[in-house]
């Protein structure tokens, strides 16, 4: 039987813990804020219609134009030398940073694939005159020392998963930005459920 001491040292613990949690909430609303307003940045850097398309201009194209990894390369930047854009440090920080590491992760492993012998670089012109780089995928590379030729298709194909492995992440990275700040405390259970739903898990 729960004694009414019991019952009082209950409710100053909940009373106590309500009380920190009301003055912590303004310091957790500013992080939480701010972060939302440094994500806004990375989402404008990073076009989601770009990164859809990145995939099928591998796979089928075969021609991406350069400045389609020049967010990336800021942003692996920016990562590597903790530009105050990218400090997270709201409620949400580990997933965000989680999410855009992963992005990181899925460039260098899409560089190993583009930004190699098989695929050259070529300069072209805009209606402007302007030139711009456009990285060409070259077939005719995919042959031994011995010059037999190499399975090319098989290449395109993981080429393309890796820029899927961008665009997944960066939809993740969308999803978290889209938590409200009561959510935060189920963000966990919250976000493998809507990453489940959206096939991005």
């Amino acid at each position: 039987m729960v004694s009414w001491s019991d019952v009082k040292e209950i409710f100053y613990a909940v009373g106590a813990t309500a009380g920190v949690l009301a003055l912590l909430r303004p310091v957790v609303e500013t992080k939480f804020q701010r972060d939302q307003e440094r994500l806004a940045a990375v989402r404008k850097l990073l076009d989601e219609l770009s990164l859809i398309q990145l995939a099928t201009r591998i796979d089928n194209h075969r021609q991406v134009p350069d400045k389609e990894f020049e967010p990336f390369r800021i942003l692996t930047y920016d990562r590597a030398k903790n530009h105050e854009g990218l400090r997270f440090s709201g409620p949400l920080a580990k997933h965000l940073l989680r999410e855009i590491d992963a992005i990181i992760a899925g460039y260098e492993g899409l560089r190993q694939y583009v930004q190699v012998d098989e695929w050259e670089p070529r300069s072209k012109k805009q209606d402007d005159g302007t030139e711009y780089t456009i990285w060409t995928f070259n077939k005719a590379a995919f042959r031994t020392e011995d010059g037999v030729k190499r399975d090319y298709a098989q290449h395109l194909v993981e080429a393309a998963e890796k820029a899927d492995e961008i665009r997944r992440a960066y939809q993740r990275l969308q999803i978290i930005g889209e938590m409200h700040l009561l959510e935060v405390p189920l963000a966990g259970w919250l976000l493998k459920r809507r990453f489940k739903a959206h096939q991005l898990a």
